[in-house]
């Protein structure tokens, strides 16, 4: 299996010229198959229980983490796999999550926690690859400091079940937050995406964009609710959902 996956590796590490990539076999780490940019002194990273990124104050990551997530049919697959950035003061970082691959995948549950300092801006990405099969589901928690940019954008094109729950609070005042979401379904296949965005600090920003287009007998749902908190005065949202239907 590894020998198939080394082969596939090729594939998976043109995502970028330039990028970090971290690949886990059912949820653990293969040092062999990943290929490392040097990362900036002081920089952490932990890829024993998941990924997890610290980025200290005013630090820029210019290259891509990109972290895959391939799977086999062992029966000792993880069940749920977590992805944790905490993001330093006026720090930047662009973050790639891939279900990648053929066939069943494991681990069944993604739980991402991304916390942003003041200032901090990240891009982070959801990508689904059309040959992954089974019913999983992610779940997001985004915090947003004072100033803090995170800009989201999940793709879904497995055939079987997938659902993805998002919860934004914005901690600090003039944040922002995107979202953008595209959906390609056939057969059988069903999506769900479900945010709550909490407006708890004035003048903060937050943006949906979804799109969808079902083929076959697929099914799609997407579920926002925006929360405008007491104190939050000049909070503007934006919310699109479109869906084309062959």
């Amino acid at each position: 299996m590894k020998a198939e996956l080394m082969q596939s590796h090729k594939v998976f590490s043109s995502f970028a010229a330039k990028e970090s990539s971290l690949v886990f076999l059912n949820g653990v780490f293969q040092p062999e198959l990943s290929r490392f940019q040097r990362l900036p002194a002081g920089v952490s990273l932990e890829t024993r229980d998941g990924f997890t990124l610290r980025i200290p104050d005013k630090m820029v990551i210019e290259d891509i983490m990109h972290v895959v997530l391939v799977s086999d049919d062992s029966a000792e697959a993880r069940q749920e796999f977590a992805v944790k950035v905490f993001a330093g003061i006026s720090s930047r970082m662009n973050l790639v999550v891939h279900k990648a691959g053929d066939g069943v995948f494991n681990p069944k549950k993604i739980v991402t926690e991304l916390r942003l300092a003041e200032g901090a801006c990240v891009d982070y990405f959801q990508l689904e690859d059309s040959g992954v099969r089974g019913e999983f589901e992610g779940e997001n928690h985004f915090y947003l400091k004072k100033h803090a940019v995170l800009d989201y954008l999940v793709f879904a094109a497995a055939e079987g079940v997938s659902m993805n729950r998002t919860i934004v609070e914005f901690e600090g005042e003039h944040g922002f937050f995107s979202a953008k979401g595209l959906s390609m379904l056939h057969g059988k296949s069903r999506a769900e995406h479900a945010l709550t965005v909490n407006h708890r600090a004035p003048a903060c920003i937050s943006r949906q964009y979804y799109k969808t287009v079902l083929a076959g007998s697929s099914k799609a749902a997407f579920d926002s609710l925006v929360h405008v908190h007491a104190g939050a005065s000049k909070s503007d949202s934006h919310q699109l959902n479109r869906n084309l239907l062959l």
